[in-house]
């Protein structure tokens, strides 16, 4: 390794180090997207679940929201006319079947998911009606990034917390997107499982012995911090 390329690998340790501290003391909004699926009269829906850092919004948009949280029952329905004009970052947390074994394989955590606009009428599986989406707000995440959620369901370091949500996992009754997103609200950031009217593609309540990760030994934001800059550490110097 040429000292040039260590320097490197220093600087962005430095770098990602300094970003996840300041994302550690902040918290998120996290909010349910609702979608019907195409061709289905409006009987069968997807949800994604959505992780926005507090920063990303106006003083004004988060009184309106920490306003909404101290009253809300389960979740709020925020209206189209507030959202649609919101362009804070989230982390998008999708689920769908695929022909593929690897953990989380069909929950993608790509760029597109990692800059997810709040406003953007999107999903990760191709069949979701998306003009059709609806919001809506759960709570906020206390210290727990949306990093920190994906890899507390997806490090292979640890046991699985309630499926390995690989693409061949996915059963249309029993483990869907709907199931994967219960279990990260409720599981990873202690919010209501709750849904807005999605019958009966909604019909597994999540219990969170089986995430015996958050029961036992849940993994700290400061854990989750340190494999990132190693990760991240790693692909800059070409380990």
């Amino acid at each position: 390794m040429s000292v040039w390329s260590l320097l490197v690998g220093i600087l962005a340790i430095c770098l990602v180090s300094a970003t996840s501290s300041s994302e550690a003391g902040s918290t998120s909004y996290v909010f349910l997207q609702k979608f019907p699926l195409a061709n289905t009269g409006g009987w069968i829906f997807h949800t994604e679940v959505l992780v926005c850092p507090q920063e990303g919004f106006s003083l004004e948009d988060q009184k309106y929201l920490d306003g909404s949280i101290a009253s809300l029952t389960d979740f709020a329905e925020i209206p189209t006319t507030w959202w649609s004009s919101r362009t804070a970052n989230c982390i998008e947390f999708g689920y769908g079947g695929a022909p593929c074994t690897e953990r989380c394989c069909g929950a993608p955590h790509k760029d597109p998911e990692t800059h997810f606009p709040l406003n953007e009428k999107r999903a990760v599986i191709g069949n979701a009606d998306t003009e059709q989406k609806s919001l809506y707000l759960y709570g906020n995440s206390g210290n727990k990034t949306g990093d920190f959620a994906y890899h507390a369901l997806c490090d292979t370091s640890h046991e699985t917390c309630w499926s390995n949500w690989a693409g061949v996992d996915y059963n249309p009754l029993t483990n869907n997107c709907n199931t994967f997103t219960s279990t990260i609200l409720h599981c990873i950031y202690g919010l209501s499982e709750k849904k807005p009217n999605l019958g009966p593609s909604d019909m597994v309540t999540v219990t969170c012995d089986k995430c015996p990760i958050y029961m036992n030994n849940s993994p700290t934001q400061d854990t989750v911090n340190e494999r990132m800059m190693l990760r991240h550490s790693s692909a800059t110097s070409g380990i």
